[in-house]
């Protein structure tokens, strides 16, 4: 047996052990991953007190939802949550800002969130 035979042997190995894992993960990239029960209802909570907060207010207003626990929702992608709950609020800038949510401040940002509060508007500057 030459050394070529046994080449291609540890090739198809390789191959076979490595390929269904690289495949899996690229499909399971792509498609939106199963949640819970518990998780669905958490965003579906989050989403109709996102919804029920009004655009512009004249005294401070906090959702019920402001202090509710979301631990349960960590490790779902970024693409879920925008699905499910609109584009964030706000994101964090390259230089530490938090800046109101807009494609073209917040495409690079990878620290963004949704606000639970409406606070009135303070002055207009100089």
């Amino acid at each position: 047996m030459g050394l070529l035979p046994i080449l291609v042997i540890v090739i198809g190995l390789i191959a076979g052990l490595v390929a269904p894992r690289l495949f899996g993960h690229i499909g399971a990239v792509s498609a939106e991953p199963t949640l819970t029960a518990q998780q669905e209802d958490l965003l579906s909570e989050f989403r109709s007190c996102l919804s029920s907060l009004p655009k512009q207010v004249t005294s401070t207003v906090a959702s019920p939802c402001a202090e509710k626990n979301a631990t349960l929702l960590r490790g779902i992608p970024r693409a879920t949550f925008a699905s499910r709950l609109g584009h964030p609020d706000w994101c964090k800038s390259a230089q530490q800002s938090l800046l109101p949510w807009s494609k073209q401040s917040c495409a690079s940002s990878s620290v963004w969130g949704y606000s639970f509060y409406r606070l009135v508007a303070v002055g207009g500057g100089p």
